[in-house]
């Protein structure tokens, strides 16, 4: 059995948290996972442990000197028994820069794998790019021989530049995301929407995934298309919560927007959605509108800050952020009348781009890089 440290999984439920729980699932009986985290009260450690896997904290809050002590003497203790990582990061950071350099004094064998790509929010997107550029030089270096994948061109781009790479997307469980109707009923019937037009945005309450313009995208929908005749469910969490619930507030569309918060359950809120949009200024390869497709689900997403790569299906339709939220109105509109409310949605097949997406077909993928890697051969 191959023994694989893992960095990457955060005290969250996101798409690489759920990416990475799903290839240990796959993998358990062929590679034990060790997965290095920063929170000593991870909230997905009880699930690592019944996978066979383990948690190594490495912790953040006593400081980075303290951070940086412990991560040598942890992969130092580790070199004894694996000579793999498993690298998963959206962009270079100081912490990252230290795991590297670590890797190459320990002559530890490391794929990276990205899931991320460029900012390009206008706040955010200039730090990012100061941090980023920093450390980037240097890290590429230390990365020269290291296996590098990415989850789509655009992130691959980003993060290894001119390098060579090699894409691995994120994996789903088509058949959890099949469309089932009776699921759909269940939550319409617990949200009171039988009857309307569901609009759903699925992700981290965060800046960087702009959810402030799906609530003017409701708002817009209630102006042209009736008040009670559709709603905007949001599923996850994060900091921007309180903020958003404020805005909802002003707007005095309380009864127009329901917040879900987070959830291991998303598979059964994708069923009670007619659309899902996509608002972020940035994005790597977003699992949540693979597992949209899988559902059958129609998807808007900005375009510009989405890879197109995510549109494995013919479902998803990429519109600009600066059209501005009438526009999507519209279109979100126009797109539930011409298919009767998606009345075939049960009808629709996956695709071979879809299948090929599928948990197991990834997990098997990122099987063999572990292999060669660890075997010490080039792929």
């Amino acid at each position: 059995m191959l023994n694989l440290i893992v960095f990457g999984l955060s005290d969250d439920i996101g798409g690489v948290e759920n990416y990475l729980l799903h290839m240990q699932h796959e993998l358990e009986t062929r590679v034990c996972f060790h997965f290095f985290v920063e929170s000593g009260n991870n909230m997905h450690a009880e699930k690592i442990i019944q996978q066979h896997g383990e948690v190594v904290y490495i912790p953040r809050e006593k400081g980075i000197k303290h951070y940086l002590r412990t991560l040598q003497t942890k992969l130092k203790e580790y070199r004894k028994t694996t000579d793999l990582i498993y690298l998963n990061i959206s962009n270079y950071s100081h912490e990252r820069l230290a795991i590297l350099l670590w890797a190459k004094r320990l002559k530890y064998k490391v794929i990276i794998h990205c899931h991320g790509a460029k900012l390009n929010h206008p706040i955010q997107g200039v730090v990012h790019k100061l941090s980023h550029a920093m450390i980037k030089q240097a890290s590429l270096q230390l990365a020269n021989h290291c296996t590098r994948l990415a989850v789509s061109r655009r992130a691959g781009i980003f993060l290894y530049g001119k390098k060579s790479f090699q894409i691995l997307p994120p994996g789903v469980e088509l058949k959890r995301y099949q469309f089932d109707e009776s699921i759909r009923k269940e939550i319409r019937s617990q949200f009171r929407c039988d009857d309307k037009l569901v609009v759903g945005f699925v992700g981290r309450m965060v800046a960087i995934k702009n959810p402030s313009f799906a609530i003017k995208v409701i708002a817009e929908i209630c102006s042209l298309f009736g008040e009670e005749k559709a709603i905007l469910m949001m599923v996850g969490d994060g900091p921007l919560l309180d903020e958003l619930k404020v805005q909802v507030e002003a707007a005095k569309m309380q009864r127009q927007v329901v917040f879900v918060g987070a959830t291991n359950e998303v598979h059964k809120y994708l069923q009670a959605m007619d659309c899902m949009i996509g608002t972020s200024f940035s994005e790597g390869m977003p699992l949540a509108f693979i597992e949209a497709q899988a559902s059958s689900l129609p998807c808007i997403c900005a375009e510009g800050c989405y890879p197109d790569e995510i549109a494995v299906t013919d479902l998803v339709t990429f519109l600009s952020l600066e059209s501005g939220a009438q526009v999507w109105a519209k279109k979100i509109i126009e797109n539930w009348e011409q298919t009767a409310g998606n009345a075939n949605r049960a009808e629709r097949q996956a695709t071979d781009r879809l299948m090929q997406i599928d948990v197991k077909s990834v997990a098997q993928q990122l099987y063999q890089y572990l292999t060669i890697v660890e075997e010490g051969r080039e792929k």
